[in-house]
């Protein structure tokens, strides 16, 4: 037989090499293509030899059919070939029958060791698209995507979800086992970061060449559009006809940076693998520049409404018609915006609500952690005027906060952003503009205010937040039972320790992180 052929021990001359069979020193890719062309998963289970069924089920294929039929891999195809026994390698029969099959240890784990990372992104990304829609591709693959946090309207739209900006060490382990049988490798998962600049320029420039802007999908258009450029201007060129190409990398805004990313970009390849552009003498250096990235930030907010649609004061006409305070709405929808990791441009038809019906928040974990950051100051007439504070990050993983202004100042440019999409703020956002107040400039009858304003907020929550718009000619009313709202970082002492240092000596400083 061909496989007493193979015995490297035993070499007539009667066993010459099969024709259509790669080599042993052929390619790894052109190894598994052809090993994946044997096996046809789009093939019925019968087609398949009564051995290699047996094969099949020792690697925990169902012996009916059915798991073949649906494309349900089992999860041995995520095990080490050569690694221990269970639970992380595979067991002795699951290698014989691996072995039996033809696979070696290369082929086994995807050639992830002997091929070029671009060339296995570039078959992933065919393979994916070959599943077609969301409703006719097989089950199996929907369940394995749906272990990595795809959706029905993620698929349809070509957004990938929020769990593909982890590393490929962070995902859990029935995460990484789901993305090994859909084809992942953690080079690729990772976006070949480690390959050569070159080849991934030329890699995204073959992805969009040819396409016409209804080729892309939603994703891809929103991630373009927010490059500044257009379905016209992709028809009078393809993607090389926004301007934004002629700026550095550094140049773009945060949101910016991470639609190019999506798109395919590093700092590398955006600027066509010159990494010394922008570094001579002649580089413009501006004010922001200096200061240091890890400091407080005081923002004010202008809105173009009048100052009655939040009531004559800051809580609110009733609670009937408002139940919280415009401060908390406020201060929970700007958090939203900044670190919930929401698309950076995206169109709701119903509202950015997600499925549990509450407002999209695609991390929840790092919403929770940082939402305290934002803290609102005062909230003055004239039209509305709120002034805040982006406290600074506590770790370097955390954005800095005049990195966080800069893309709050962005959304509030775009219609299409996550805060003027916001179901409770957006109709603020709309018509709303930012700019940074030094904290230093706060002459003392402002700092006054903000102290004594913070001191009556401080009094009030939701349990007796309706009390502000009783009318006392009506008597004390009582406000219906709610929870307190607490803050354990009140920011009237935050300011107050601000303003005291800005007057300390300038060998005085903020500990850097």
């Amino acid at each position: 037989s061909w496989h007493r052929c193979m015995v490297p021990a035993w070499k007539p001359p009667t066993c010459p090499w099969p024709p259509g069979i790669p080599k042993p020193t052929d390619p790894c890719l052109d190894r598994m293509d052809y090993l994946d062309s044997k096996y046809n998963i789009t093939e019925p289970w019968s087609d398949l030899s009564f051995r290699a069924k047996e094969a099949m089920v020792d690697l925990g294929w169902s012996a009916t059919g059915t798991t073949w039929n649906n494309r349900d891999y089992p999860e041995s195809y995520a095990k080490p070939f050569d690694g221990q026994p269970p639970p992380t390698g595979l067991a002795k029969n699951e290698r014989d029958a691996a072995t039996f099959l033809g696979y070696l240890a290369d082929e086994w784990h995807g050639c992830e060791a002997s091929s070029e990372c671009i060339d296995r992104l570039v078959r992933l990304e065919a393979k994916m698209k070959s599943w077609g829609s969301w409703r006719t591709m097989p089950s199996g693959i929907q369940l394995r995507l749906r272990a990595l946090g795809w959706t029905e309207q993620l698929w349809l739209d070509g957004e990938p979800p929020a769990l593909y900006r982890t590393t490929w060490d962070q995902l859990t382990f029935p995460e990484r086992v789901a993305a090994r049988l859909l084809g992942y490798t953690k080079d690729v998962w990772e976006g070949c970061e480690q390959s050569p600049c070159l080849e991934r320029y030329n890699y995204v420039l073959n992805k969009y060449a040819g396409l016409k802007w209804g080729d892309l999908t939603l994703a891809q258009q929103s991630g373009w559009t927010m490059l500044e450029h257009s379905q016209a201007l992709w028809d009078a060129g393809g993607m090389m006809r926004t301007r934004l190409f002629s700026m550095r990398w550094d140049e773009l805004s945060p949101a910016q940076q991470r639609q190019a990313a999506f798109l395919g970009y590093s700092k590398g390849t955006w600027q066509g693998c010159n990494f010394d552009w922008g570094t001579s003498i002649n580089v413009t250096i501006t004010a922001s520049d200096f200061g240091g990235p890890f400091r407080t930030v005081r923002v004010r907010m202008v809105i173009e409404a009048a100052f009655s649609s939040i009531s004559g004061n800051v809580y609110g006409v009733a609670v009937s018609t408002m139940p919280t305070s415009f401060i908390e709405l406020f201060e929970r929808s700007v958090g939203r915006s900044l670190f919930c990791g929401n698309p950076d441009f995206k169109n709701y038809t119903i509202g950015a609500f997600g499925p549990d019906g509450e407002p999209v928040c695609k991390l929840p974990e790092d919403y929770e952690r940082q939402r305290q950051r934002i803290r609102v100051v005062t909230v003055l007439e004239g039209s509305i005027i709120v002034d805040f504070i982006i406290v600074k990050n506590q770790t370097a993983e955390e954005p800095p906060s005049i990195q966080l202004y800069e893309g709050l100042k962005t959304q509030l440019e775009s219609f299409a952003s996550p805060l003027c999409q916001d179901v409770e703020f957006g109709r603020y956002a709309r018509i709303a503009a930012v700019e940074e107040v030094p904290l230093s400039d706060l002459d003392p009858e402002e700092r006054q205010r903000a102290m004594a304003f913070e001191q009556t907020r401080g009094k009030y929550g939701e349990l007796n937040a309706c009390e502000l718009s009783m009318d006392a000619r009506k008597g004390k009313v009582r406000c219906p039972v709610a929870s307190t709202r607490s803050s354990t970082f009140p920011v009237a002492f935050l300011l107050a320790l601000v303003v005291l240092l800005s007057a300390l000596p300038e060998s005085c400083h903020w500990p850097t992180v």
